[in-house]
């Protein structure tokens, strides 16, 4: 049964007081909408690679610090180190990171430095195993030619690898004798025969008049 006019009637107003509430209600467009947004920050992250510099100069005040002034100015971050000074030299090596695309100028920039030679080269992994015993070796006794020969001649033909090695001649205290002194840290696999290995170095020991002692770290 069709609605009567009246309520048809009733009917339009409601839809037309819908059509005007509606049109009262604002609109946001896309442009304010993204205006409120808060700020998205986006960081790049750079790759970086360890490198090892190498360094040979003669000895003078600021050698280190125009090295680490270098790596600083190119980003770089300074890990680890060592250096020496001998014989009138000053000579060493450093391990740094640098983000890739800056290596090329820091290089560059290293290799620059006034009356220094510089090597910057890519880490290596060593093929000495790394399950074997870090032991510590200690020889003393006066000096004579061979010693250190001798020693490390058998710690090689059994695999040892010398990480750090220090020597020294200097007088006695008492008697003036010159003394040989040398201080190591090596890494023996786990292979090897410790008994035998103390035994031989002991024997070298006994033939060259020095005291050879071999020990845990």
């Amino acid at each position: 049964m069709p609605p009567s006019s009246s309520y048809s009637g009733r009917l339009l107003q409601v839809d037309n007081s819908i059509t005007k509430s509606a049109s009262r209600i604002p609109l946001l467009s896309a442009t304010v909408l993204w205006a409120k947004l808060p700020p998205v920050s986006v960081s790049v992250i750079s790759m970086t690679r360890d490198l090892v510099i190498g360094f040979l100069g003669k000895d003078q005040p600021g050698i280190v610090r125009h090295l680490s002034q270098v790596v600083s100015k190119h980003g770089g971050n300074w890990l680890q180190s060592q250096m020496v000074q001998l014989g009138g030299f000053f000579s060493g090596m450093a391990q740094v990171e640098c983000a890739q695309e800056d290596i090329e100028a820091m290089t560059q920039a290293l290799q620059s430095i006034p009356d220094l030679t510089v090597n910057v080269l890519d880490p290596v992994q060593s093929d000495a195993s790394a399950d074997g015993a870090r032991m510590h070796l200690n020889i003393v006794g006066p000096d004579r030619r061979g010693i250190l020969s001798e020693v490390m001649n058998e710690l090689a033909a059994r695999e040892v690898n010398v990480l750090q090695l220090e020597t020294s001649v200097a007088p006695a205290p008492m008697s003036g004798e010159l003394l040989f002194t040398a201080d190591a840290e090596v890494q023996v696999p786990v292979k090897t025969n410790l008994a035998e290995l103390v035994e031989q170095l002991n024997m070298i020991g006994d033939n060259l008049g020095v005291d050879v002692l071999l020990e845990e770290d």
